[in-house]
């Protein structure tokens, strides 16, 4: 069982870094998605989250559609963002959603692994020059 916390908007649900990372490693099915921007994603995120910056949010949800019924874990820098994009989400019907609590700030601060991006696309970084 997860342990969560009813705080901040409209009692949005948070997890702990610390119960985060242990989900993740217990290997259960968990869908990250990262609502900062591009850049700031690029720069360190979560090994296997989803790129959703905050703005688009509402064009992409249907991305997420496949997940409803997961546990969906919001990140942002800090905390805050993350709890808007998880009120968005519970009204569109994921069944349980949680905002990372403190952000990837302070998942950074606890020393969790972080992964880093190419700022070359996949598909470009795959072509081989002659």
């Amino acid at each position: 069982m997860l342990t969560m916390h009813q705080s901040g908007l409209n009692g949005v649900r948070t997890i702990e870094p610390e119960r985060l990372e242990q989900v993740i490693r217990s290997g259960r099915r968990v869908i990250i998605v990262d609502v900062r921007p591009k850049e700031t994603y690029a720069a360190g995120h979560i090994e296997g989250a989803r790129s959703i910056p905050m703005k688009h949010l509402v064009h992409r949800e249907a991305e997420l559609t496949p997940y409803r019924a997961l546990l969906v874990i919001v990140v942002s820098q800090h905390g805050g963002r993350a709890r808007s994009a998880a009120v968005a989400l519970s009204i569109s019907g994921f069944t349980d959603v949680r905002a990372l609590e403190g952000g990837m700030e302070r998942w950074e601060d606890l020393g969790f692994p972080m992964m880093v991006s190419s700022s070359i696309p996949p598909s470009l970084s795959q072509v081989r020059m002659s």
